[in-house]
């Protein structure tokens, strides 16, 4: 039994747009990308600028576009 439990490959489940909010902003995505337009109220122009700017960190996004 105990060969079987360490055998085993614990999968984690796929991460779904909420959970980019705190990591990274995907712009190569279209439900992604729609996720950050929301959330940040800025046009894609804005968003795009920005992670071209500072790189992909939500929370250097963040800072870019003015916001907490």
């Amino acid at each position: 039994l105990r060969s079987f439990q360490e055998n085993r490959v614990m999968h984690e489940p796929t991460p779904t747009v909420g959970a980019f909010e705190t990591r990274s902003v995907d712009v190569t995505q279209h439900q992604t990308l729609e996720y950050w337009l929301d959330t940040l109220g800025v046009d894609e122009y804005q968003l795009r600028t920005a992670v071209a700017e500072v790189g992909t960190s939500a929370q250097d996004v963040r800072c870019h576009l003015g916001m907490p």
